[in-house]
């Protein structure tokens, strides 16, 4: 009966302190046994694929792979009291890669204190690991990581502490569609600690991995294989895989080392729990659990609620940019008016009040200063010049107006044409000139909005671009054409991001794919296009629904149970139709997707 209890003394004894006190050789690290049930039920592999907080321990280069922030625990019970336990928590930004935290804790109960094989008291053993990592992705294929870490070992009355850092990458662009390869370099510089007055450190060992995910109708398949090389201590191969279901329930298997393990998981929303379990030969079993916690949005609703926002800042930006513009060549134009009147120039000044007015019909200084300098060019014209000399003027003006005509610079002609009724009110053919541009110039305005019009149902922007660029040659301050241009650049911009959906739909990148579709519709809110897709891919993103969701709406739920009704009356066609009326409500809802293709397979083919 003595017998065992000294063999597990012993046996815990070399574990934690022979090899702190072997001398001047390397040993392998005491937290090398893992963390993750879910990881460690496959065997302990993970370096080539998992995106969890469990990431900143089996591979820095992970974490960029994080969507949500998440925090994990776990815990693992070794033999004679011994207990395994870490904490992670990893945190993704939008811009600026991912960052990671782990504290492991490694610690015995009570050991009996021998001297002289007298007892002498008892002491305890205790090792503490400290991770520091960060993760973030330069090429869409490839992450790279790093971490520090410090280790802390309190053995009897011997202490000492020590600082290294490990290195990883991932890398996805494989032929192979779900095959991603990573590499971790653990313990670089590895902590160095010396108790009484033997120094050790923790070698240098060199992880790749080979990970291969697949799904199938609900069905998720993961396989991963790790090959790891340690300073002075061989080579391990760890590997294991894992089916789940529905992502809810998930079953594990491996191979780690020299022991086959054992695993299984549930997740339920924003939670997540894995078991996995190990034989520890002669020492026993060993069980270990985690339990995980994803919170916060996601990375990419994140980016996509600021793609939307700089969407409309720069609409915004564009808009303010054109009111400024406006205003800036308005304070120009009233400058110039008001030094050529201070220089006695009323002619230019006119001009340029005109030109105020043309920006801004509703400036009452253009307005007042107009009629007032009209009056003074009057008199100014009754008291300098006569008869002859005013019909001169006359002829000049109506000269340069029909030269500005022939060249449909019709505001340029209107001001010489004004010119000339100011000299002579019933001037008839300054009038008729007047009254046939305004006929021309509406008619031209008619015809390329109606061109645009034309151009813009047959999908070419480009040509109705120009034709409502000649509508605002014409009437600069026509607001529909102004309405129109700017909703055909909307529609441009739409069609970019429906392009960019499409691809990434293709590529069953289906969360990316669902963002710019949202870009997509946020530009032009009718783009059958956009709405299409997103129709499809709601089976892919929508939250995941269940039948007591059916239940809460009584409607559909009756239309749900005579669906069952027709499907064992032997009418599968009817039994279809009312179930696949539910889905654009309940798009991704497994029991209807069940039933529909159960229903599909034993209606009459046609």
């Amino acid at each position: 009966m003595v017998i065992k209890p000294i063999k597990y003394c012993l046996v815990l004894i070399a574990f934690f302190v022979l090899p702190l006190m072997a001398g001047q050789r390397d040993y392998r690290s005491p937290f090398d046994v893992g963390m993750g049930a879910r990881e460690l039920g496959k065997g302990g592999a993970g370096v080539g694929g998992l995106s969890n907080a469990g990431a900143i321990y089996w591979n820095p280069a992970l974490l960029a792979l994080g969507d949500r922030p998440e925090i994990q625990l776990f815990h693992m019970n070794l033999f004679m009291d011994t207990r395994y336990q870490f904490l992670a928590a990893s945190y993704p930004t939008l811009s600026s890669g991912s960052f990671g935290l782990g504290i492991g804790d490694l610690s015995s109960g009570k050991f009996v204190r021998y001297n002289d094989y007298d007892i002498s008291g008892t002491f305890s053993s205790r090792q503490n690991l400290l991770l520091f990592g960060y993760g973030f992705s330069p090429l869409k294929q490839l992450a790279l990581g790093a971490s520090i870490k410090g280790a802390l070992f309190d053995i009897a009355e011997y202490q000492g502490s020590g600082f290294g850092f490990d290195i990883g990458a991932l890398y996805s662009a494989f032929i192979v569609k779900g095959a991603s390869i990573g590499l971790k370099v653990a313990d670089i510089a590895g902590p160095r600690m010396k108790l009484h007055e033997i120094e050790q450190r923790f070698p240098v060992s060199v992880r790749g991995g080979l990970a291969y995910t697949r799904t199938f109708s609900g069905l998720s398949t993961l396989f991963n294989l790790d090959v790891e090389n340690t300073e002075k201590s061989g080579t391990d191969i760890y590997t294991g895989a894992e089916i789940g279901i529905n992502e809810i329930l998930f079953a594990r298997f491996g191979y780690m080392a020299d022991k086959l393990t054992l695993g299984g998981g549930i997740a339920y929303y924003s939670f997540r729990f894995d078991y996995a379990y190990a034989g520890l030969g002669d020492l026993g079993t060993s069980h270990r659990i985690s339990l995980s916690y994803a919170f916060g949005g996601s990375v990419e609703k994140r980016r996509e609620a600021n793609q939307a926002n700089l969407i409309k800042d720069k609409i915004e930006e564009l808009n303010n940019q054109s009111k400024a513009e406006n205003q800036r060549r308005l304070d120009e134009q009233l400058t110039q008016a008001r030094d050529f009147e201070q220089t006695g120039d009323y002619y230019k000044s006119v001009e340029a009040y005109y030109r105020v007015l043309a920006l801004d019909d509703q400036n009452a200084e253009a307005r007042q200063k107009i009629a007032s300098l009209i009056e003074q060019i009057k008199l100014d014209v009754s008291r300098q010049a006569s008869n002859n000399y005013i019909n001169t003027l006359i002829a000049r003006q109506l000269e340069l107006g029909n030269n500005y005509l022939s060249k449909k610079q019709y505001d340029k002609a209107a001001e010489q044409f004004g010119f000339v009724l100011i000299l002579d009110p019933q001037n008839q053919t300054a009038k008729g000139q007047l009254a046939a541009m305004d006929t021309t110039r509406r008619a031209e305005i008619t015809r390329n909005k109606a061109a645009a019009r034309e151009s813009i149902q047959g999908g070419n922007y480009r040509r109705a671009l120009e034709s409502l660029d000649n509508v605002l040659a014409l009437a600069p301050d026509d607001q529909q054409a102004q309405q129109s241009r700017t909703e055909i650049y909307r529609k441009i911009e739409s069609s970019k991001h429906l392009d960019k959906a499409l691809r990434l739909y293709d590529q069953e990148n289906y969360l990316a794919a669902s963002v710019q579709a949202d870009s997509a519709l946020l530009l032009n809110p009718q783009s059958e296009g956009a709405k299409g897709l997103k129709h499809r891919l709601a089976q892919y993103t929508a939250k995941e629904t269940t039948l007591e969701d059916i239940k809460k709406n009584s409607d559909h739920w009756r239309i749900y149970i005579q669906g069952m009704e027709k499907y064992q009356a032997g009418d599968y066609d009817k039994a279809l139709e009312l179930w696949r009326s539910l889905q654009s409500d309940y798009p991704n809802n497994p029991n209807l997707k069940r039933n529909i293709e159960q229903a599909a397979e034993r209606a009459p083919k046609r």
